[in-house]
């Protein structure tokens, strides 16, 4: 982390040639983006994680994407993902993993 610290002092808040992930979301054949349970896991009460995850189900409807969440534990935070408008989810608060066997019973 201490290096991310000097990096952005350093050398600002836009990272180097070539290294943007966005650069690459508009270039690639996508039709979901991912919303990674770190941010998923401070709803609804973190209001940087909460402005993080509304920009990124704005960036999906823009870009013609479906929205995944991933790692939703409580009703607050499915509540929370249903207002702003995510499509799909996944996480403890559906079910527990199975093995692939089990799921045709389910």
């Amino acid at each position: 982390m201490e290096a991310l610290v000097r990096w952005r002092d350093r050398e600002g808040l836009v990272p180097p040639a070539g290294h943007s992930s966005f650069g690459r979301l508009s270039e690639l054949p996508c039709q979901v983006l991912q919303i990674d349970r770190t941010f998923v896991a401070r709803l609804p009460d973190d209001a940087r994680a909460a402005s993080m995850v509304t920009a990124m189900l704005e960036l999906a409807d823009r870009l013609g994407m479906r929205a995944v969440a991933e790692g939703i534990e409580t009703v607050e935070q499915l509540e929370f993902l249903t207002a702003h408008g995510c499509p799909l989810g996944q996480g403890f608060l559906f079910g527990r993993p199975v093995p692939a066997q089990q799921v045709a019973l389910l």
